[in-house]
């Protein structure tokens, strides 16, 4: 099993896809407790986060692993959600939110890659 490829976490290598990105900053922003940790916030605005990710060997199964919350801070709809997006149809999946505290929640998908690199994309879901 290939662990992180050349995945880059925080602000790291992320680019915005050619739309603006809210903001990478510290979870405390949005009501975690944690004042080092920085997270992403994908937004209903147009803001797609990507990157590239390379090492891949077409047909193995890997997996994507990564923590989600929805922010506390209001205005904020009763549910938030982001689709997650592999290229090459590797993955196609919606991760949804209702929690009314902010916590950072484990998600992980399997899927088998179809290319040596591939782009993974957050994209906020409608509403």
């Amino acid at each position: 099993m290939v662990i992180n490829c050349d995945f880059s976490a925080q602000d790291a290598n992320w680019n915005n896809c050619g739309n603006l990105v809210e903001a990478y900053t510290f979870e405390t922003t949005y009501g975690g407790s944690n004042p080092t940790n920085r997270v992403a916030e994908i937004d209903h605005e147009p803001v797609t986060l990507c990157q590239n990710i390379s090492g891949f060997i077409p047909g193995k199964i890997y997996q994507l692993k990564f923590k989600a919350s929805r922010r506390t801070q209001t205005p904020t709809p009763a549910t938030v959600g982001a689709i997650v997006k592999i290229d090459g149809g590797a993955l196609l999946q919606t991760v949804t939110r209702t929690n009314t505290s902010f916590s950072l929640t484990d998600e992980t998908f399997t899927f088998f890659a179809t290319q040596t690199t591939h782009q993974l994309t957050f994209v906020p879901t409608a509403g």
